[in-house]
């Protein structure tokens, strides 16, 4: 995945996400789902046993693991049995 196409999806995820004043030290974002998304993203959850909640709270840990063990350019690597090694460039 290129840098202009990273750039287009971050821009209408950006439509769908407001920031509003949390209580105390907190920051609190919501996330306005198109139906399509929301309902594969609600189908995903459900496969895994997990809430919505927790499936964003899930892939936000992933990311920022990833995030703060590779440096730019790395790949990420996904292996699964019996199939082709998935390679992922974190830009």
């Amino acid at each position: 995945m290129d840098m202009d196409t990273l750039q287009e999806i971050g821009e209408k995820i950006q439509g769908h996400l407001v920031e509003e004043t949390g209580t105390r030290q907190y920051k609190q974002y919501k996330l306005l789902l198109p139906p399509d998304l929301s309902e594969e993203l609600q189908q995903l959850a459900k496969r895994k046993g997990m809430s919505m909640a927790d499936l964003i709270r899930y892939s936000i840990k992933l990311y920022i693991t990833i995030a703060s063990n590779l440096e730019p350019g790395a790949k990420l690597i996904i292996q699964q049995k019996d199939k082709p090694d998935q390679h992922i460039i974190i830009v």
